[in-house]
């Protein structure tokens, strides 16, 4: 059997297991919300039942139809297309470039924060306002985090990372990116969008039925994008093949979204003047000890 097919075997298996499972992780972290807090918590196909759901209930007439729609399903298209190119780029050496994927993520983003705009609610334009805060900070520091992998380790190309070697620096950049990944899964301290009562479900407040079950989907498919890349940033030089770091990093994915789940159960919700503040100064910190570790041990 060749190294082709079973490369192909590989990354349509794991595409299709991550969009089945991603659903299923998010009823398992809602299950750990419930145990940290005493309570015994919806089964682990909660979310799937959740999303049944919507997709049955009447669509709901909304303002500027058109436009929430053709966003909400390019947003739906984006997450699957990001989270596909980048277990595709792994394993397949013509479509691997580093570059890609960080265009890919900056127009996904981009569509995050426009879609609630379109709606013309108040309440969520005010949710997307603080959201869009968060994601500039975290947008420039993936951007930033990125060129720098790519500097340190002289590679441009996703399946040429486990063939590296892991400098202190590298280790350091992979650590800011599990933060920008858990900034952007939207958890605890840094769900500000939703951050007064009278604003509640912040950027979702005007959908509803099958609208709001496409968006609840694409966004569980982005955070388990935005904990794959870091993931497989770290694990992928100590394994020595792209192969073994892609099952890898799938294998580390539901224990990564348990500790993710347990630290948001832990934290206290953010204040929207102080959570990008507090986020740049860690991020400058970080970056500055990742340059002086380049400096020393280049």
């Amino acid at each position: 059997m060749s190294l082709d097919f079973i490369n192909a075997g590989l990354v349509l298996s794991s595409i299709t297991t991550l969009l089945f499972i991603v659903p299923i992780l998010d009823s398992i972290e809602r299950k750990v919300k419930a145990a940290i807090h005493s309570r015994i918590g919806p089964p682990i196909l909660q979310t799937w039942y959740d999303i049944r759901k919507l997709f049955a209930k009447k669509l709901s007439v909304i303002p500027n139809p058109f436009h929430v729609v053709f966003f909400l399903f390019l947003y739906m298209m984006l997450s699957i297309m990001s989270i596909t190119y980048f277990i595709t780029a792994v394993l397949v050496p013509m479509w691997n470039s580093i570059m890609v994927l960080i265009i890919l993520i900056t127009i996904l983003q981009t569509t995050f924060i426009v879609l609630p705009f379109v709606t013309s609610n108040p309440f969520a334009i005010i949710g997307a306002t603080r959201e869009v805060l968060l994601v500039l900070v975290n947008e420039i520091v993936f951007f930033i985090a990125m060129a720098l992998l790519i500097f340190f380790s002289g590679e441009t190309y996703l399946s040429s990372l486990p063939y590296i070697h892991p400098t202190p620096a590298y280790l350091i950049l992979a650590a800011i990116l599990f933060i920008v990944g858990y900034v952007s899964c939207g958890r605890q301290p840094f769900d500000i969008a939703e951050a007064e009562p009278e604003i509640a479900s912040g950027i979702l407040v005007e959908l509803t039925g099958p609208l709001l079950g496409v968006f609840v989907y694409a966004n569980l498919v982005r955070r388990a994008l935005f904990k794959l890349i870091p993931v497989y940033v770290l694990i992928a030089p100590f394994t020595g093949s792209n192969m073994y770091a892609l099952i890898t990093s799938l294998i580390i994915l539901p224990i990564l979204w348990v500790i993710y789940a347990g630290l948001a159960a832990l934290f206290g919700r953010s204040r929207v003047d102080i959570a990008p503040v507090s986020l740049l100064k860690l991020y400058s910190i970080l970056f500055s000890i990742t340059i002086i570790l380049y400096l020393v041990f280049k």
